[in-house]
């Protein structure tokens, strides 16, 4: 931690909401976000209920479900790496999970931030990183994306691909400072 710089300090960053997966939901939704922030950040702790071993959710900002976004990532496992990217309605950001059908008490986790949510005056980066490990296998992912829209962010869906966030699920909104 670098001390003396808010962008890095604990203290300056503050509990919004944590919402629960119910089990019955396929999205986490986040809506009337304050404007008193400098940048959002999503901390994740999440497993879907489908029954598969690997699971994507995707993020949608302001209900915003088009082509006006752009995402590049990477994804590696180990022992393989995937290369991703481009601007459109199939690069809405993506989340890397696990499903119901990963090793029992295998939760996938990951941090979003979102930088200048509140500006109207420029597009917005979001940066994810999501990983899990399943007992020695597992992937981790690192994108880099685009909103492009100046409108300020007030509302952010977090939905799985299928099934529900289990109860065991987990995602908090912070605001930070700085």
């Amino acid at each position: 931690m670098l001390a003396g710089n808010p962008a890095y300090d604990p203290s300056a960053t503050f509990l919004i909401q944590r919402i629960a997966g119910t089990g019955s939901s396929t999205t986490i939704s986040f809506t009337s976000i304050p404007s008193t922030y400098s940048h959002l950040q999503l901390r994740i702790l999440g497993r879907s209920s489908v029954a598969s071993v690997t699971q994507t959710a995707v993020l949608t900002i302001n209900g915003d479900t088009g082509a006006n976004y752009a995402n590049h990532v990477i994804i590696g496992d180990g022992s393989t790496v995937q290369a991703s990217g481009g601007a459109s309605s199939s690069n809405i950001p993506r989340i890397y999970s696990v499903g119901n059908s990963a090793t029992a008490n295998v939760m996938s986790v990951g941090i979003i931030d979102i930088h200048d949510y509140a500006s109207t005056t420029k597009n917005k980066t979001v940066r994810i990183w999501t990983g899990d490990d399943r007992n020695g296998s597992g992937r981790t992912a690192l994108s880099s994306g685009l909103w492009m829209n100046t409108s300020a962010i007030n509302r952010v869906d977090i939905t799985t691909a299928s099934g529900n966030w289990t109860t065991a699920s987990t995602i908090a909104l912070y605001g930070m400072k700085g």
